[in-house]
This record gives C-alpha cells, structure tokens and sequence, in this order.
C-alpha cells in the first residue's frame, strides 16, 4: 500500500467515525449502506425517533426493521407496524411495545401469526376478552395461553 492509499483509508476511517458519533451520519450510514451488518451497528446506535420510525417502517431487511422497532416508543407507530408489517418478528417486536388494550385485543384475535397472537395474549388484562380468545382462537396454544393469563390474572 503506498503512502497516498494509506492517507485515504486514514480519511475514510476518520470520517465514519465522525459519522457515527452523530445522528444524523447515524441515519445516512442506517438508511444507505449497501452493507447489513453496517446499517445494523447504525440502527442500534440510532436515537433519534423519528429515523427509526423511518427504518421501521421503509427498511427491507426485516432484522433491521425488528431492531428499529424494539426502540420505538410512538404508539400509533407501533400500532401501525403491528397490524402492516409483513414479517410477524417485527409484528411481534410491535406488539411487544403496545400497552393499547383494545389493539392488543384485535391483534389477538385476528394476526395470522400464532407468535404474534401469543404476545399479545400475554399483554392482556380484561379476562373477558381472553375468555373469548380461550373459545375462539383456532391454535390450541393460544387458546391455552388465554387460559392461563386469565388464571394469573385471578390470582
């Protein structure tokens, strides 16, 4: 490597650490980098939240998208992604984050996903609507999981 290689590769290195040590080269490297494992480091030092809505909800890699979503706080973002995103481990990550009972009963009883369904079962407090869930739900696990939350939330 010749002293002018060396001087550029110094620059390069110099730069993406200046990047990284701010938000908004946070969200450039996040959103653009052709590689993964570069907008992952990114994303999971990203603070800022309306680029990690961004992320959560544009991103294509559905790893980036879960990572984004587990440090959102909007409920009306998360409630968004619970009931849109295609993938059901951002779905789930979503769902993991809504305290909204009523979204959480409506996910419940109609994700596809049995993942999906069983976290918010474990997110609900009205044993009526998990009685419902007990009943109805076609996977046997979500219908035991129902029953059991309502026995926890008896007492």
């Amino acid at each position: 490597m010749n002293k002018k290689t060396a001087e550029m590769i110094a620059k390069m290195d110099t730069e993406t650490k200046e990047k990284t040590n701010n938000q908004a080269g946070l969200a450039l490297i996040a959103e653009t980098n052709v590689d993964r494992g570069v907008r992952l480091r990114a994303v999971l030092k990203l603070t800022d939240p309306a680029v990690l809505k961004r992320i959560a909800v544009a991103e294509t890699d559905a790893f980036i998208r879960y990572c984004a979503v587990l440090q959102l706080t909007d409920p009306a973002v998360l409630k968004r992604i619970a009931w849109t995103d295609t993938s059901p481990l951002v779905r789930k990550a979503a769902v993991g984050r809504i305290h909204d009972q009523g979204a959480l009963a409506q996910i419940a009883g109609m994700d596809i996903s049995v993942d999906v369904r069983l976290t918010a079962v474990w997110r609900i407090n009205a044993p009526a609507v998990l009685e419902r869930i007990a009943e109805t739900d076609i996977s046997r696990h979500v219908r035991e999981a129902a029953t059991r939350r309502i026995k926890e939330l008896r007492g």
